[in-house]
């Protein structure tokens, strides 16, 4: 390995690391609210507590500040996907599925409690992820909010990681054949981080113009503006799919 390469690899990991350092913090103020049992309050502490590599926020801010959009702009949609990426962690490791004690040195969070607790934790935070973004975006653009909400629930869904957690649990020749699938959830998941900071940016603009340009006017430069995004748009998504395609159970 060259010494290039190397200086590279250093460079990124010190990079992730600043941010996860930041992102544990606002993760810490964001999510937990007083009205909830203590004993799910404190499950979810556990379990965000064992640690973690975050890249999945970190793709999110990344994304977004490549559209200009704000950490404190995009850090709410990062949790909320971090958030449902540790709900499927916690009943990934249920003795149902794949029925492991340990994970990132740690007791699972089912060992450490119970599998009620552990069930009904990762319930919480895939529920919960949607009311984040709901609270966050709707004020910014509802459209935007929604489209969001779509765009994670699918791919957290049937069509999406829960499939792929069918075809891990039961492969057999007929899921086999459909074994493409599993990556198709990767990209969807990209789309959806990329999507984030495009929308987020596009709408910003446009309130900028908004304020200048009469209703049903067309402007020009508003319309090369929203061309060179959706461009921008295209180029990272194709990047993620090439280049950050990751298992989502890692």
């Amino acid at each position: 390995m060259n010494e290039k390469v190397k200086q590279n690899q250093s460079d990124f990991l010190e990079h992730l690391n600043s941010f996860r350092d930041k992102f544990e913090k606002f993760y810490g103020q964001k999510y937990f609210i007083d009205n909830i049992p203590e004993i799910l309050n404190e499950s979810i502490r556990y379990i965000n507590s064992t640690g973690g590599k975050r890249i999945r926020p970190f793709l999110v801010y990344e994304c977004a500040s490549l559209f200009d959009v704000k950490f404190e702009e995009s850090i709410d949609a990062a949790i909320a996907i971090e958030m449902v990426h540790t709900y499927s962690l916690i009943h990934d490791d249920l003795p149902a599925m794949d029925d492991d004690d340990m994970r990132r040195g740690n007791e699972t969070l089912h060992k450490k409690y119970n599998e009620a607790i552990a069930i009904l934790s990762g319930d919480a935070l895939l529920t919960d992820s949607f009311v984040l973004l709901v609270e966050r975006y709707k004020n910014i653009d509802i459209n935007i909010c929604i489209e969001l909400i779509k765009l994670l629930s699918k791919s957290a869904g049937s069509s999406g990681m829960v499939g792929g957690q069918i075809l891990d649990l039961f492969s057999n020749e007929k899921n086999n054949k459909s074994v493409e699938k599993i990556a198709a959830i990767g990209i969807k998941v990209k789309k959806w981080i990329a999507y984030h900071g495009f929308a987020i940016n596009i709408n910003n603009d446009l309130k900028k113009y908004d304020k200048i340009i009469p209703c049903g006017i067309k402007n020009k430069k508003v319309t090369n503006l929203i061309s060179i995004k959706k461009q921008n748009y295209n180029l990272i998504k194709n990047i993620l799919i090439k280049k950050f395609l990751f298992n989502l159970q890692n």
